[in-house]
């Protein structure tokens, strides 16, 4: 049996995304609890996405959740780059 993986957006907005390790705790986001995302920060906001879910044989991709945030936001995370 194969499992799918997750991978960086292939979109050229994504291309110098990072990983984090990011707890969200608050009700204006769309994920709770601690998540590993993928993370672009701008200079007024932060793009961030779970990823993409690839299946084993790279013909098909999902998007997961994908949000932005302002940067205020996100300087008030915990959060740990990996």
């Amino acid at each position: 049996m194969q499992v799918s993986t997750l991978e960086k957006p292939q979109s050229n907005n994504w291309q110098t995304a990072q990983r984090y390790k990011v707890d969200f705790y608050h009700a204006k986001f769309p994920l709770c609890g601690g998540y590993l995302v993928y993370v672009v920060v701008g200079r007024k906001w932060v793009r961030v996405t779970q990823g993409d879910l690839v299946t084993p044989k790279r013909d098909i991709r999902t998007n997961l959740t994908r949000f932005k945030m302002s940067i205020n936001d996100w300087q008030q995370l915990k959060k740990e780059k990996i």
